[in-house]
Parts: structure tokens; C-alpha cells; sequence
């Protein structure tokens, strides 16, 4: 719900989305249409780490401090 608020975002201020297994556009192509710099992360799921005793869809999922470092900064260094 908190995605909703780039509605109010100046046109070219850049967003960045951090998304589990399933990708809904729905901000990306607000974005687009906003004339916002969007950007997407995905996360990963970590069976080990998981405290589920089954693959419940859209939970124990991570982004690696690394990856997600790497990308903002390669995001801040262009925009």
C-alpha cells in the first residue's frame, strides 16, 4: 500500500521496489506513466532459512545485503 504514495513523486525521482517471488507492474507502470525512474529488486527464498515445514509461497524470502547494496549504488551512481 505504501507504493501508492509515488503518486505524489516529482516526475524522474527514481523508486525502487523490492518484490518477492511474483511481480505485479502495476507500480512499474505507474511509474511509467508518472515519468518516474523505476527500478525492481527481487528477493530470493532461502529454503534453509526458512521456519516453514513447507514452501508457503511469498514468505521467508531475502535480499542479500551485498546485492541490494550494489544495486542502489549502481541505481545512484547513474540518476
Amino acid at each position: 500500500a505504501g507504493m501508492t504514495n509515488i503518486i505524489f513523486a516529482r516526475k524522474g525521482t527514481t523508486v525502487i521496489e523490492i518484490f518477492q517471488e511474483h511481480l505485479d507492474e502495476c507500480f512499474c507502470d505507474l511509474s511509467d506513466v508518472m515519468g518516474l525512474n523505476y527500478h525492481c529488486i527481487k528477493t530470493e527464498r532461502i529454503p534453509e532459512l526458512s521456519q516453514e515445514p513447507i514452501d508457503v509461497r511469498y514468505r521467508n524470502t531475502f535480499v542479500k545485503v551485498d546485492l541490494f547494496k550494489d544495486a542502489v549504488e549502481k541505481l545512484l551512481l547513474v540518476t
